[in-house]
Parts: C-alpha cells; sequence; structure tokens
C-alpha cells in the first residue's frame, strides 16, 4: 500500500515536471532593450520559416567588422568588454581590451545558442565579440524560445534540423 502511493506521488511529479519543461520558458530576455544596442553592434534582426520544421524563428545576423564600410566601422577599431559578478563575498572583474590592429581577421561562420529560457539577444555581446575577430555570426531563437513559432521548446534535439537548415 505504501509502495502504491509513493509510486502514484512520483508518477505525479514527474508530470508536472514534465508539463512544466515542455512549456514556452517565460526566462530572460534583452529582446525589448535592445534594440538600438543591436544596431550600435551591427546586428540585424531576421526571419527564417521553414513549414516542414514547425513555422518561423528570429535570428541575428552579423558581418565581420573589418568587412564592413568605413562609415559603418567608425567607434569599431577597438572592442573593450569589462564584467563583475559576485562569487560568494567577493566581485570577480574580468577585462577584454583588443585593438582592431592586435587582431588578424579570421574567417568563417559562428553559430551561438542561447540558455534555456534566455533567446538571441542575451548572446548579442558574444556575437559582437566574434564579430570583431572577423567572423559571420548567427545567433538563432531555438525552438519555444524569443520569437520561434513554435511552442513547445526542443532541447536541442528538435533545434538542430532548424539550425542545419538555416545555415544551409
Amino acid at each position: 500500500m505504501v509502495l502504491a502511493l509513493a509510486s502514484t506521488l512520483l508518477i505525479s511529479c514527474a508530470a508536472i515536471v514534465e508539463e512544466s519543461l515542455s512549456m514556452r520558458p517565460t526566462g530572460f530576455s534583452n529582446e525589448g532593450d535592445t534594440e538600438a544596442s543591436l544596431r550600435n553592434l551591427k546586428l540585424s534582426t531576421r526571419e527564417f520559416c521553414l513549414p516542414f520544421l514547425g513555422g518561423c524563428t528570429g535570428y541575428l545576423y552579423g558581418e565581420p567588422y573589418h568587412l564592413l564600410g568605413e562609415s559603418a566601422q567608425e567607434g569599431l577599431a577597438k572592442f573593450d568588454f569589462d564584467f563583475a559578478f559576485d562569487v560568494g563575498d567577493r566581485i570577480e572583474e574580468y577585462q577584454l581590451n583588443l585593438k582592431r590592429e592586435q587582431v588578424t581577421p579570421q574567417r568563417g561562420t559562428v553559430v551561438l545558442l542561447h540558455g534555456y529560457g534566455g533567446d538571441k539577444s542575451t548572446m548579442a555581446i558574444n556575437a559582437a565579440y566574434f564579430m570583431f575577430l572577423g567572423y559571420h555570426v548567427i545567433v538563432p531563437d531555438l525552438l519555444g524560445h524569443g520569437q520561434s513559432t513554435a511552442d513547445q521548446i526542443g532541447f536541442g534535439v528538435r533545434d538542430a534540423d532548424v539550425i542545419s537548415a538555416l545555415l544551409d
């Protein structure tokens, strides 16, 4: 009797956890307040649609800074990033300061993926870093996040087909 009751409770808890994980997360996003920031970072917002993959998703695209025209490169001759966060009883600070002449432009494309509950805008500063290094950058909203029209999240497994099609 006790074993049956415990089993029923565990099954009920598992069902609740499964339901809440399969729903669109309401996590963090920088989308609303970053339109100007995205423009300053030279990131454009685009949309990718394939009905057989479950609809559409938004994504950010950025060209390497060294390939932008002279007027667009203004203010992009250096990359400064200061970051501080709490670690227990102290604050750790990190700085990254790069100048254009210190960086040999790289070639290729980098795909950045946000975490659970985030969206493409949470990766904007990371995208700018790789664009500064010379890479093309693509940052999609994963299924069930941001501007994705899918209601259920993909946990990477279902996202793989969308990302593969986007890259093709």
